[in-house]
């Protein structure tokens, strides 16, 4: 058995040992010995500022990419630079663990915020593994369902770093892992063309409004 000593029923449920027996096929490997775990910070919300330096929550991380708005957290630049050790660079991927555990993005932008207590950044341990491809396993049914199994909480989930390091990783042949990880590459690369061609016809209509209101 791959999991802890359980007595709950619902982590022996027949999804979960169907996907326990699907990973043994694929050479799993534990998360923890792919990348090294480094936990966020809470500031406290005396801290919150409308604008300033993003601090990155669970809601703003997609898998796509890091989504911040109007509405959303910031802190001072000052505090900023007191945590930039807690900033994420390129090369990382940022995990969620609460709330809505198990979303996973491979950060391949700058970024210029703070990770909450709610986010961690695993730092590859080497380069076998290509990160779009971790990211992608990480988002997958098969690891969602690890996670499942895995969360306590009555309310909000709380997916502990214990069991997150022990989360399994189907490793498949080098050049396929490539393969998948071109794709994804090629897929957040198209949809940021295209947020960028929508934002251009969205200036170019509201030129035109403009234009067209003017005596």
């Amino acid at each position: 058995m791959h999991g802890p000593r359980r007595i709950d029923a619902d982590y022996f449920q027949i999804p979960f040992r169907q996907i326990e027996a699907q990973l043994d096929k694929y050479s799993p490997v534990q998360l923890h010995t792919l990348v090294d775990l480094k936990k966020g910070i809470e500031v406290g919300s005396a801290a919150y500022q409308t604008n300033g330096c993003p601090f990155i929550r669970v809601s703003n991380i997609k898998e796509m990419g890091i989504e911040v708005g109007g509405s959303d957290k910031y802190v001072s630049p000052e505090r900023f630079a007191k945590l930039k050790s807690y900033r994420p660079q390129i090369g990382e991927l940022l995990l969620t663990k609460d709330g809505s555990p198990g979303i996973a993005l491979s950060l391949d932008e700058q970024c210029d915020g703070i990770t909450s207590g709610g986010v961690v950044r695993l730092q590859p341990k080497g380069k076998g593994i290509p990160n779009e491809y971790l990211a992608l396993v990480i988002n997958s049914q098969a690891c969602r369902m690890q996670v499942e199994r895995e969360c306590s909480g009555a309310v909000i989930l709380h997916w502990k770093p214990s069991s997150i390091r022990k989360l399994r990783i189907p490793i498949l042949a080098a050049p396929v892992m490539q393969r998948i990880a071109a794709l994804v590459i090629d897929a957040k690369r198209t949809r940021r063309k295209s947020g960028e061609l929508i934002e251009q016809a969205k200036k170019r209509v509201e030129q035109l409004i403009e234009e067209a209101v003017q005596p």
